[in-house]
């Protein structure tokens, strides 16, 4: 939706100009002005002396007319059948670069027609090697599993862990094989429309002076066209307007793509794991190795450096059960646009 900006109401160049400024012409002995004045255009003949405001359904110069009635006026009113009740007076914007509203109103819609908004485009999946976790529990105070001093921690094969106290007692639960999955990010092509629209209020009152229930509204100014009615909602034309526009713009983008998922392992994918411990931070000197049996088992205070679960030599890799799809859509506003050609 577009942002308002509220201004006057500017119909025409030649000689009648809303708000914002005033201009004159000169022709035959009689001139015609016009200033802002509310939300209609004024107009001063020097032979009646009297001065009409165009759209605001009054007759200020005396003269028995009003608006599209009055001579003053033609240039820029025209009658269009009644507005019905829920629709409002708008010009209308269709192509490739919309313009700013400016003098003609206050700007309520922009989008466009036959809007386009291609599925998300998922990237490729990954999935990582098979993941050896085990519950560790180190006994700093009892050999026999039991009593205080306890640091619980988890020991994998793909990470290495800092120890740096002396340990007395273990306990090493069987490890937990798990997978990772990775990839599949969303990518949102862009939205595009057959034509892009703007709509714009008319400033100011609905004018009179027309007959056979007709109201008057400011003409087409270019490169919008006028004579026409707006409604937010996707509806149909009501009767006198023939013309329809529906514009669309994207209000909500819940486009994506799923999550990657990946095989998930069974327990014989760690059956020759072992805890591992090490001299160093890098885990690259091996030193003692516990089995992860869940049983307390003494360690007489040996002081590792660091642990890891060691799986041997082979990587085993989990294999991609669905990769990422796409999923979403766009959710649009409506603005249901009729004119009378």
């Amino acid at each position: 939706m577009g942002t308002a900006a509220a201004c006057g109401a500017n119909f025409s160049s030649d000689g009648v100009q809303g708000a914002g400024g005033a201009s004159s012409a000169q022709a035959g002995g009689n001139q015609t002005t016009s200033a802002a004045s509310g939300g209609g255009t004024s107009s001063t003949s020097t032979g009646t002396g009297g001065k009409e405001i165009c759209g605001n359904a009054m007759d200020d110069d005396g003269n028995g007319q009003a608006d599209c009635a009055d001579a003053a006026c033609k240039k820029v009113e025209t009658c269009v059948p009644a507005i019905p009740e829920g629709w409002k007076p708008a010009y209308l914007y269709l192509g490739d670069a919309p313009p700013e509203c400016g003098t003609l109103g206050t700007q309520v819609f922009d989008g466009g027609t036959d809007p386009s908004a291609p599925d998300a485009s998922c990237g490729l999946c990954a999935c990582s090697q098979v993941k050896c976790s085990s519950k560790v529990h180190f006994y700093k105070e009892q050999d026999f599993c039991m009593g205080g001093g306890v640091v619980d921690a988890i020991a994998t094969n793909v990470s290495c862990d800092q120890a740096g106290f002396s340990v007395v007692s273990i306990k090493v639960e069987p490890p937990a094989p798990s997978c990772n999955a990775s990839g599949g990010k969303a990518s949102k092509p862009p939205i595009t429309y057959t034509k892009l629209g703007r709509v714009c209020s008319v400033g100011g009152p609905v004018g009179s002076g027309c007959g056979n229930g007709q109201v008057c509204l400011p003409v087409t100014t270019s490169p919008f066209h006028g004579g026409c009615i707006q409604q937010e909602t996707n509806t149909t034309c009501p009767t006198g307007y023939p013309s329809r526009v529906l514009l669309q713009s994207a209000q909500t983008d819940t486009r994506d793509c799923t999550q990657c998922i990946c095989n998930q392992p069974d327990n014989s994918a760690c059956a020759n794991a072992v805890l591992q411990f090490f001299g160093d931070k890098m885990c690259a000197n091996g030193g003692s190795t516990v089995t992860p049996s869940g049983n307390c088992l003494p360690m007489l205070n040996q002081k590792p450096v660091a642990y890891e679960m060691n799986t041997g030599s082979f990587v085993q890799l989990c294999g991609l059960k669905s990769g990422a799809m796409p999923t979403g859509s766009v959710q649009y506003a409506y603005d249901t646009v009729c004119c009378t050609n």
